[in-house]
């Protein structure tokens, strides 16, 4: 995914996996993968995580939202994690957004946005 395509106008790439069951109405969400993210601490690393918010335009109250583990001083974190959000039928889903937001993790001050 990252070999070779990094565009300096970017802020960073990131994979991930989508998939909906028809027996559980379970969606499943993986976050794979992030690279060239923009390095925003001082040292050119940051401590990257990525928090996941599913909603739709005219419900923003009713948000379902997950964040991914902490990824220490990397650019190229691997994040590997599933989450799902369970019983939601087809056609309520394909009218929600899935927003997926990167911040950098700051130990007493507010987070850094990286992109979304």
């Amino acid at each position: 995914m990252c070999e070779n395509d990094e565009d300096i106008n970017e802020r960073g790439k990131i994979l991930i996996s989508l998939m909906f069951s028809n027996e559980t109405s379970d969606f499943h969400v993986k976050i794979k993968r992030a690279c060239y993210l923009l390095p925003i601490d001082i040292d050119r690393k940051s401590n990257p995580y990525c928090q996941l918010c599913l909603f739709s335009f005219d419900h923003l109250s009713n948000k379902l939202n997950f964040k991914t583990d902490i990824k220490k001083q990397t650019l190229n974190p691997q994040f590997n994690q599933e989450f799902i959000y369970k019983n939601i039928q087809l056609k309520k889903l394909i009218k929600k957004t899935l927003q997926i937001t990167v911040y950098d993790k700051d130990l007493g001050k507010k987070d850094n946005f990286i992109g979304n």
